[in-house]
């Protein structure tokens, strides 16, 4: 036989193939309507599409199921937007991430196998409300909803999420919520009232030993150790201004309770090590800064 006539024998089978397909489909369809109403055979059609691994099935179901639940979702505390990708496994330090396929959501748990939230898609479903909780849920839904996140649930969750998500720099669209983020924004924007001319005092003092129990004494020290913390580990330019900035809210404290500045700053230049000067040059940027806030 010529290459011509195998051509067309093969097209010929595969629309024979086609059409048995479609009619096959078609009586699948027919069956259901003749025993379901006509939007559960669509559901039901989703349903064994999306678990032979369709993910257009997939996200029309998870699309289906977050409406029916989206009033009563409302006062459920958790985070909403716009799904951009299919629903997978998002890697989360310290957490493990088990799919359901079935129902098509993610379940998030800790190293001791506690429920911290759930994605289902549309909405991630807070478990446990505790501050790493919700800073995780918060940065799993800015990757997956494009950086703007709703808020959903009661009045504390949304205020508490609100002010968190604009720690982390994600826009929030609740018209809501706007009160609140502004007045986040622009707490965050205050530098906080430490004398420059303290810090500058204690600066030569630093280089001086410190005895551990005089740093243990103080108390005021546990937020100017987290400060420096989350400033060595902070992976972009606004979260170490916030370390920064909470450092001198710590420093202040110290300094209005009639603290040692110089000793705090010197537990300060021994946890940093040869980036103290680096660090110290961003807390005098941001004292700069408010300064000419004060100017004007």
């Amino acid at each position: 036989q010529s290459l011509a006539v195998v051509q067309s024998l093969w097209a010929l089978k595969a629309a024979q193939q086609r059409e048995a397909l479609q009619k096959r489909q078609a009586a699948e369809r027919k069956a259901l309507s003749a025993k379901l109403p006509k939007q559960d055979v669509w559901r039901k059609w989703l349903e064994r599409e999306a678990a032979q691994g369709d993910e257009a099935a997939q996200a029309a179901l998870r699309g289906i199921r977050y409406r029916e639940q989206r009033n009563k979702g409302k006062q459920v505390d958790g985070i909403e937007g716009e799904e951009l990708d299919p629903l997978r496994k998002l890697t989360l330090a310290g957490l493990d991430a088990q799919i359901d396929h079935k129902r098509q959501f993610v379940l998030y748990r800790d190293a001791q196998g506690r429920d911290k939230f759930t994605d289902t898609g549309p909405r991630i479903v807070m478990h446990d409300k505790s501050d790493d909780s919700l800073e995780a849920a918060l940065r799993m839904a800015s990757q997956k909803y494009g950086g703007k996140v709703d808020i959903t649930g009661s009045s504390e969750f949304r205020e508490r999420a609100a002010r968190q998500a604009v720690r982390l720099g994600i826009e929030v669209v609740d018209a809501d919520l706007q009160a609140i983020v502004q007045d986040e924004q622009q707490r965050r924007q205050r530098p906080p009232q430490l004398s420059p001319t303290a810090v500058e005092k204690s600066a030569p003092d630093a280089a001086k030993s410190l005895k551990p129990q005089d740093t243990a004494a103080l108390p005021e020290m546990r937020a100017v150790d987290a400060a420096l913390t989350a400033w060595q580990q902070a992976q972009t330019d606004a979260a170490r201004t916030r370390a920064v900035q909470d450092w001198m809210h710590g420093m202040a404290r110290v300094e209005k309770l009639g603290g040692d500045v110089a000793a705090a700053n010197a537990q300060t230049r021994k946890a940093l090590g040869e980036r103290y000067a680096g660090f110290m040059r961003e807390v005098g940027g941001l004292a700069r800064q408010r300064d000419i806030g004060h100017d004007r």
